[in-house]
């Protein structure tokens, strides 16, 4: 009787691990990788490249497959790095196991590089003089050009022909908008500085016009006007 009922215990002994197995099982939460990359939709030039970075959860050192839909359009190799091949549109993939993200690369055409600063020109009056004629900015970055008054009085407006390729404006605070106000005595020099920032690549014009001027020398009212050509490389 006693072996019977130590069978029947360790039977259910085993049936109650059984089943603490299978519930532990069930209960499992089963954590799957995903990927997703830092970029999905990406604009190159030809010859241009760029890295595209894989984030995977839960393991970051999961081996990343990468992969070109079109590898005359753009290439990608095994860091994600792509460069740009052919004028088109290509999907790069990043793969993790049965996970993927996926990025469209259109690649167009590089134009041209622009080379020559388009001319500019001196103010026609000898009073006011602009510190340069010509200015070569990288895109992105910024330049200082000066206007000087020698012995007299003037309001100068200084625009910009494209304010897509560059934006001027002062640094002085003797200045309404686009029109600064100059004074400059008599054997005295007035100094006013501008500051251009470049937007795109191209070439543009900035314009400077003298109204309202009148020399301290004689009182005799003038105008003039100039341009500084600017190259956005």
């Amino acid at each position: 009787m006693n072996k019977i009922l130590n069978y029947i215990i360790v039977f259910l002994i085993i049936a109650i691990i059984a089943v603490v197995i299978l519930v532990l099982k069930n209960n499992e939460t089963v954590i799957e990788k995903n990927v997703v990359l830092d970029k999905h939709d990406i604009s190159l030039t030809v010859n241009d490249t760029i890295n595209l970075k894989a984030n995977i959860e839960p393991n970051h050192n999961s081996t990343v497959i990468w992969v070109s839909s079109d590898e005359k359009i753009a290439v990608v190799d095994k860091n994600g790095q792509v460069t740009a091949k052919g004028i088109g549109q290509a999907i790069i993939k990043a793969i993790v196991d049965d996970k993927e993200d996926m990025c469209t690369i259109t690649v167009k055409e590089r134009k041209n590089d622009i080379e020559e600063i388009p001319s500019g020109s001196q103010i026609n009056v000898k009073e006011v003089l602009l510190s340069t004629t010509s200015l070569n900015i990288a895109n992105g970055l910024t330049q200082n050009f000066d206007i000087k008054v020698n012995n007299a009085v003037c309001v100068i407006s200084v625009t910009s022909s494209d304010s897509s390729i560059i934006q001027v404006s002062p640094t002085n605070n003797d200045c309404n908008g686009e029109k600064c106000f100059f004074d400059a005595e008599q054997g005295k020099e007035y100094t006013l500085s501008y500051t251009v920032k470049a937007h795109s690549r191209g070439n543009a014009y900035i314009n400077v016009l003298l109204t309202d001027c009148a020399r301290y020398s004689d009182e005799n009212e003038f105008t003039g006007s100039g341009k500084i050509g600017v190259l956005v490389s």
